[in-house]
């Protein structure tokens, strides 16, 4: 796993995208920069968000589960909640539905039936997990389910988000119904996608592996800036074995390590983007540049 930057208060970070403001005149009051620097802490520090996204039976909340470092996320609970599900790190096990109006109430797992959730529009899980310092992740309901109020809600869920894994199964990998809608997200989300062909243990062979692989590559890497194939099954059994030299072994021959390098890869290009222009922020503040205003 590579090191990556902490969200610290040492760090100010930007998000994916950016909206001009135009000229303003020079901050020379102390006051002023030491409250414009404690904005931008508080707005920047806000983790990175991966939405992981895919069609029906994809793989998604085992996949999850693997970039947790645990089987925490319970799949049939999260399917049967039929709602995007922010994970992120907290100091104790939350969980709150967010109903239309952007109102969170916290609530209890034995509360999530169908009357509570008929009006919300998202799940918030917090669990104290170290992974989650760093970024925290989506995961979506089912794309293609035929329901439109549950495709709507997944991809606003991705265009929240500043990374997005796409899961695609390896029997039926990279359909064209999922280049439409991979090709329907916003373009920042595009270019530094991660596509994980999953279910990497029902490939019957070398060859058929290899086969896979030279089609993805000629059809779906074009549209993804990485391309990992991974068994999650395979990973968490990995993380499971008493023998931890097996383990580790499995984990790399299942694909996961190379997952988390790419996760970790690409949010920790999101910090330094999110500290590069911060610091460009700051000096425009200062030097009454026209400057760019910093995204939620």
């Amino acid at each position: 796993m590579t090191n990556m930057p902490r969200l610290n208060q040492s760090n100010l970070h930007e998000g994916p995208a950016m909206r001009r403001v135009g000229r303003r005149a020079p901050v020379t009051d102390a006051g002023s920069i030491g409250r414009l620097a404690v904005r931008l802490n508080q707005r920047l520090l806000r983790a990175p968000r991966v939405c992981v996204l895919g069609e029906l039976n994809s793989g998604k909340s085992s996949l999850v589960n693997v970039l947790l470092g645990n089987a925490v996320l319970p799949t049939s609970a999260c399917a049967n909640t039929r709602l995007p599900i922010r994970i992120f790190r907290s100091n104790r096990s939350t969980l709150a539905i967010e109903t239309g109006d952007h109102e969170r109430v916290e609530i209890s797992s034995d509360q999530l039936t169908p009357d509570l959730l008929s009006d919300a529009v998202m799940l918030h899980a917090g669990l104290p997990l170290e992974r989650l310092e760093s970024f925290e992740i989506v995961d979506t309901p089912g794309l293609q389910s035929g329901d439109e109020r549950l495709c709507d809600r997944a991809t606003d869920a991705c265009r929240q988000s500043h990374l997005a894994i796409w899961c695609s199964t390896a029997t039926q990998a990279w359909k064209a119904s999922e280049l439409g809608i991979w090709q329907s997200l916003p373009k920042r989300l595009r270019m530094n996608g991660i596509l994980a062909v999953t279910f990497k243990d029902t490939i019957g062979s070398r060859e058929d592996e290899g086969r896979l692989w030279a089609r993805i590559k000629a059809e779906a890497a074009p549209h993804f800036k990485t391309v990992v194939m991974i068994s999650a099954r395979d990973a968490i059994v990995a993380r499971e074995l008493a023998d931890r030299s097996k383990g580790d072994q499995m984990w790399h021959v299942s694909g996961a390590a190379e997952l988390m390098q790419a996760v970790d890869r690409h949010v920790s290009g999101l910090i330094m983007e999110r500290v590069r222009g911060a610091e460009r922020l700051l000096n425009s503040a200062l030097s009454g540049s026209p400057y760019q205003a910093l995204s939620a």
